[in-house]
């Protein structure tokens, strides 16, 4: 949950980057792109709970409200985007700096993995692609 947390907030929230994550971890995976989140701290406890990672002197129980993007139908006309929000409870542990240490999920709910992806080049016979690609989002 706590690593969670970090990629969150400075991917989308410090860099302005998504990444991708499989939304529900007990089924088959689904890739889905994320597009925005929004925090809201529920509950500050100034001691470590049990089983806290070491260092912890504080806790912060927080709700990740996390968007995303859910597929389209295949079709002529123009769909807009289909975002959709998923709900995730975690705590998160600070060590005495209020950096994070630690955190555990509350919400049975949680991604299952996150990924992220490297823009490809073009070179060699593909690098023509390039211009095309640039010339079609203009």
């Amino acid at each position: 949950a706590g690593a969670f947390h970090v990629v969150l907030t400075n991917y989308i929230g410090i860099r302005n980057q998504s990444f991708v994550m499989d939304k529900i971890r007990e089924s088959e995976v689904w890739n889905q792109p994320l597009e925005g989140y929004s925090i809201k701290i529920l509950k500050q406890n100034d001691r470590a709970s049990e089983g806290a990672a070491p260092g912890t002197v504080r806790e912060v129980v927080v709700e990740a409200v996390v968007r995303w993007v859910n597929e389209v139908e295949n079709g002529w006309e123009k769909s807009g985007t289909n975002l959709k929000v998923s709900n995730y409870k975690y705590r998160l542990e600070l060590d005495s700096r209020g950096r994070i240490i630690g955190g555990a999920w509350i919400s049975f709910e949680r991604p299952d993995f996150i990924w992220t992806q490297t823009k490809p080049g073009f070179t060699g016979y593909m690098a023509p692609l390039k211009d095309l690609i640039e010339m079609s989002v203009r």
